[in-house]
């Protein structure tokens, strides 16, 4: 396991030190998250007088404990490892600082916050405490709350909006039923490559609208998140609306399909044009799952794969739209990731083994009904999709506190203090929330 030290507020005077554990996920660590002071936790650092660690997630990154990432060695690549490697690590800091009373706290978002919390689950002893922020613990299969919740957070923005999305979606769907309609597509899209009548398949209809569907996820996500100027005032659900609604020619018939579908486009190509990428939608699903099959941890997508894996293996959190009447209508359903699973991992890994991996998976955490642990914040923003898997259940007596921040995106409680009216003040309150639970889990003032 890679980790990354980070040792300017340690309080090296004590005899029972504090240290703040970063957990890492589906990615290469970054050292942003032990070098920016303005982060939350680092600035809590810097108030307890911490030694501040982050380590990297087995299987990611330069952590790669096998020669590649096929099948094979994936079964490696399970959430109970990845936790063992935490209590392996803080096991191996302590002997090695020969620290005899130390007083560690984790740190996570998203899926390291899931970490976070199960690691207080399962290894309260090692630990006094944990923030998992942004933590999904109910490893829904079909996570077709994501999509309620978009829609949700859409309507907050306007009814108007909300109408525009749903009729756009509507005349996708439509329009890809016909072969001028997929032209009109290819072209409104700059679709790579363009829909061919005698190569037409559902998994690429299904690929193609999924990628449009997934500038939509990003951008709401992590609207208001307050990482940097692009989700404060770039690439947000107000911009996203704004292009719906605009009265703005598109050079087609006023509320044609056309029309409709340049709407979209525009809030994609925004969205693309902010990431630096191509501005065009991906159209080759052989293409795309190529890319998941590399093995090779060289790969560009390998964290890709990674992430893939614990997704099909374990942990769920398809995001489809099949939820019945919804803005998105149902073009990306759970069949098309049950084809991606196989595809990606060979045919072993078909829906019945998904299915018995993650029900297996849940009960071991204990999902939302069954979980326990103590000296826990579980931050969650409103506005973010996945606060839908979140675990609410206060308890005071175990100190399990939950918090679901208005007006705030993925992990939008981890970066530097944002100063937009519409979440600063709900920021404040559960920065308070965090900072009391620490002083109470450090016996600290």
């Amino acid at each position: 396991m890679r980790y990354q030290e980070m040792n300017t507020y340690w309080n090296k005077s004590t005899d029972s030190p504090v240290i703040f554990l970063m957990i890492g996920g589906e990615a290469k660590i970054s050292g942003y998250w032990v070098s920016d002071p303005n982060i939350q936790y680092l600035q809590w650092a810097k108030h307890f007088g911490a030694l501040v660690y982050q380590t990297e997630h087995r299987f990611f990154g330069e952590s790669q404990p096998l020669k590649d990432m096929s099948t094979d060695n994936l079964k490696y690549c399970t959430t109970k490892q990845a936790l063992a490697d935490l209590a392996n690590f803080i096991k191996y800091i302590n002997n090695k600082k020969n620290f005899k009373n130390p007083r560690w706290v984790t740190f996570g978002g998203s899926y390291p916050g899931s970490m976070a919390a199960w690691f207080r689950s399962k290894y309260p002893e090692l630990t006094v405490g944990s923030v998992a922020s942004s933590a999904p613990l109910y490893l829904k299969l079909d996570f077709n709350e994501y999509t309620l919740v978009m829609q949700n957070t859409i309507k907050n923005v306007s009814l108007e909006c909300a109408n525009a999305v749903n009729n756009s979606f509507d005349a996708l769907s439509k329009m890809a039923l016909t072969t001028a309609g997929r032209a009109s597509l290819s072209k409104i899209f700059n679709a790579k490559p363009a829909f061919d009548d005698k190569t037409v398949t559902k998994l690429q209809l299904y690929n193609f609208f999924s990628n449009i569907f997934g500038a939509f996820q990003d951008i709401i996500q992590y609207t208001y998140d307050g990482l940097g100027p692009l989700r404060e005032k770039g690439l947000t659900v107000q911009n996203l609306c704004s292009r719906m609604t605009s009265t703005t020619p598109s050079g087609y018939a006023k509320s044609s399909p056309e029309d409709l579908a340049y709407r979209v486009n525009s809030v994609v190509d925004d969205y693309n044009k902010g990431m630096g990428l191509a501005r065009e939608v991906d159209n080759d699903y052989q293409s795309t799952i190529s890319s998941y099959q590399n093995v090779s941890f060289d790969s560009s997508n390998a964290a890709g794969r990674g992430w893939m894996w614990l997704c099909c293996n374990e942990i769920g959190f398809l995001q489809t739209t099949e939820l019945g009447y919804n803005i998105f209508h149902d073009l990306v359903p759970m069949n098309y990731y049950m084809q991606q699973c196989t595809d990606m991992f060979g045919k072993t890994v078909g829906p019945d083994f998904v299915r018995d991996h993650n029900d297996a998976t849940q009960k071991y955490y204990g999902g939302i009904d069954y979980f326990n642990a103590t000296n826990l914040v579980l931050p969650n923003g409103s506005l973010d999709p996945w606060h839908a898997l979140g675990y609410y259940k206060a308890d005071t007596q175990k100190h399990v506190v939950p918090h679901l921040i208005q007006g705030t995106a993925h992990c939008g409680d981890m970066y530097a203090d944002y100063k937009d009216e519409r979440t600063a003040a709900e920021l404040k309150k559960v920065h308070a929330v965090i900072l009391g639970e620490l002083k109470y889990y450090l016996k600290s003032d």
